[in-house]
């Protein structure tokens, strides 16, 4: 979970303090919500008609994968990825699903890109190791087929770029509460124009054009793309998200990006002068990944030290973004080196 900013939270909290005493009406954070909403389509360079917003990317990516069942050909899954995706993908596939294993590359999912697959669905960055995949050559691969890439892009959003234009993928999902600075609750969904979506079976007032009878009867014609799975808010969650776009918008996402992947290597070298493996990444991650023996000494020595991390599959995994500094990095060295007989060595 990221921090937010120092206006998000003071946000907020005039947010609940105004709906404490019925200060507030609730259009008020569908109005924030609404500039939140042009503002990702922007940052992300996709068309703001064709996106909508989430409390979370579950129910806009079943759509997309029912939609994409219907035509012919298999979805390629790795086997550790993120639920959010594998869950509703392989729900709308059946026995369609072709499982890969292995380290989370581009290699690895073009290994089983060929005739028969219809869509790629994948992370920028594996939420469980912290390997950032490049996308332009799983592109490349899934489009000599005919193929079809839907990318969960919650782990790199606001700290690292895509590696590709966003308007090559079919669908494109993100979570605000890690990169984008945002409380949980909030998200973002793009969909490809001409990508048929089914009846929405998770449908909601907000994805649908005016009626001119409010949110009651039945209803219109979908929005278009993304957009139409728009998804009733938790309002309280958007009261302060344009803050934290409002800012990664301001600065250059090239230096958020090398300051977040430099401070990254910077603790992968010094772990790895110690002696201590790390997971390599095909391309430059936020994210470093330590393969542990048991994780929760170290767990405990990071608390400790006023260090926050997660344990994921039996590896440390540890992010860094702008807010982060090189004495987190070193901290994070110095402590994980006094208890290295808990790590994996090299």
């Amino acid at each position: 979970m990221g921090l937010p900013t120092i206006a998000t939270v003071a946000a907020t909290r005039e947010a609940l303090d105004a709906w404490a005493v019925a200060g507030v009406h609730y259009s008020r954070w569908e109005a924030d919500m609404e500039r939140s909403r042009q503002r990702w389509a922007r940052m992300a360079g996709v068309p703001e008609r064709l996106v909508g917003t989430t409390s979370s990317v579950v129910p806009p990516l079943a759509g997309v994968f029912v939609a994409l069942a219907r035509r012919q050909g298999d979805v390629v899954l790795h086997d550790d990825e993120f639920q959010s995706i594998a869950l509703p993908a392989s729900a709308a596939f059946g026995d369609r699903v072709r499982r890969v294993a292995g380290p989370y590359t581009s290699e690895t999912f073009i290994r089983a890109i060929s005739k028969g697959c219809g869509v790629v669905a994948l992370s920028s960055i594996s939420s469980a190791t912290g390997e950032r995949v490049d996308l332009e050559r799983v592109l490349d691969a899934a489009e000599a087929v005919g193929a079809q890439v839907v990318v969960d892009a919650t782990q790199s959003a606001g700290i690292v770029g895509l590696g590709c234009h966003a308007r090559r993928l079919a669908a494109l999902a993100v979570a605000g509460y890690k990169g984008l600075l945002s409380a949980r609750g909030t998200g973002y969904v793009y969909v490809a124009e001409g990508l048929a979506l089914p009846p929405i079976f998770a449908a909601s007032p907000y994805g649908m054009t005016p009626s001119g009878r409010g949110s009651y009867g039945f209803p219109a014609e979908p929005l278009p793309g993304g957009h139409g799975l728009s998804q009733s808010p938790s309002w309280l969650s958007w009261a302060g998200a344009e803050c934290g776009l409002e800012l990664l918008e301001s600065l250059d996402p090239a230096l958020i990006e090398s300051h977040a992947t430099g401070l990254a290597a910077r603790l992968s070298d010094a772990l790895a002068e110690g002696g201590v493996a790390t997971l390599p990444t095909e391309v430059a991650s936020p994210i470093v990944s330590v393969p542990l023996r048991d994780p929760h000494p170290v767990a405990e020595a990071l608390e400790a030290a006023g260090l926050r991390a997660a344990i994921r599959l039996g590896r440390l995994r540890i992010g860094f973004h702008l807010y982060s500094t090189t004495d987190d990095a070193d901290r994070a060295v110095e402590t994980l080196l006094a208890v290295d007989h808990h790590l994996e060595r090299t």
